[in-house]
């Protein structure tokens, strides 16, 4: 099984009479409707939320997203603004123009994935019970493999050592509380250091938990 079959998994909740699936929802925060499917009908769901075509959109988005941010940073950079010279407004702005994208580019992916499912949606039953994200944390320890795990362990760990550095090496040329620029990182540090250590944890319990006698 992918990884993104794996997360495809943490949708759904087994119940008494088959599965509670939460769709994608292009809103990103709030509700959205729930259905009961069976063990076929949810078969088919993870099917079309792990096909080649959604990985490609993905890789494709995800890209678009790395070339943007790779234009927005060098265009600051060659407009002369530094982290040591920024003020507050200006590291605010840097950091929207960073951020913004993903707010438009993830409700236009979950959309696309929704509208995919439809036909396999229809005319499926609602139900009232509901999968809140909190709960899809709790479950990625059970359903996510450890081998997926540690790469995204690795993934996010990767980036809070890149930001660490970038904080260490230019610590003799701005102050931390000082500058606006250092802030953001020690925000991105922070975050993506606690995921890491989030995804760690879930993997050493499942090591855990197979060692566990029978």
């Amino acid at each position: 099984m992918t990884i993104v079959s794996e997360a495809a998994e943490l949708s759904f909740r087994q119940v008494a009479n088959g599965w509670v699936f939460r769709p994608p929802n292009p809103w990103v925060f709030g509700d959205t409707p729930h259905y009961l499917v069976s063990d076929d009908q949810k078969a088919r769901i993870v099917a079309v939320l792990s096909s080649p075509r959604p990985i490609l959109l993905g890789l494709v988005m995800t890209l678009g997203l790395t070339a943007w941010v790779v234009a927005v940073a060098a265009l600051t950079w060659m407009a002369g603004l530094r982290p040591e010279s920024m003020s507050g407004i200006q590291a605010i702005l840097m950091v929207a123009a960073f951020i913004i994208p993903v707010f438009v580019i993830l409700p236009i992916y979950l959309a696309w994935q929704l509208r995919r499912l439809r036909p396999t949606l229809a005319g499926l039953p609602l139900t009232d019970e509901r999968i809140s994200r909190r709960d899809m944390r709790r479950a990625m320890g059970g359903t996510m493999s450890m081998r997926s795990l540690l790469l995204l362990a690795g993934l996010f760990g990767f980036n809070a050592i890149l930001q660490s550095y970038d904080l260490w090496s230019g610590s003799a040329r701005f102050r931390l509380f000082g500058d606006a620029g250092p802030i953001f990182s020690v925000i991105t540090t922070a975050i993506c250091g606690g995921v890491t250590l989030m995804y760690l944890w879930l993997a050493l319990r499942k090591a855990w938990q197979k060692q566990d006698p029978v």
